[in-house]
């Protein structure tokens, strides 16, 4: 990957709640604890990025699990936790993806 033409990646997040399917979902109603996310700073920590200088965490928008009426409080603590990962794991900081790709007419739902 050093011979790539880059200076940083984008990386998605697993943890101990998702360990094989990486996601960092900021708006739902259930708050991302930093506890989850150890194994993945540790392996930030790790790791020799070598060129690569300028990496982030990745972020996604959905699925939306509330609505804009609903208590914020969890997705505050999220980004919290998001931000606190990115930083102990030596990150540049977040990469935050806002499209929908769930909801009506993709097939999915939204609360």
């Amino acid at each position: 990957m050093n011979q790539l033409p880059f200076d940083g990646l984008i990386i998605p997040p697993a943890s101990e709640e998702t360990p094989c399917r990486p996601e960092l979902y900021i708006f739902r109603n259930q708050p991302y604890r930093v506890e989850d996310y150890q194994q993945l700073i540790a392996d930030l920590q790790a790791t020799n990025f070598h060129r690569f200088t300028d990496n982030f965490l990745k972020l996604w928008a959905t699925p939306l699990q509330i609505d804009w009426f609903d208590e914020f409080t969890p997705i505050i603590q999220s980004w919290r936790t998001a931000t606190t990962a990115a930083k102990q794991g030596g990150l540049k900081g977040l990469a935050f993806d806002p499209e929908h790709y769930w909801g009506e007419g993709t097939g999915g739902t939204i609360k």
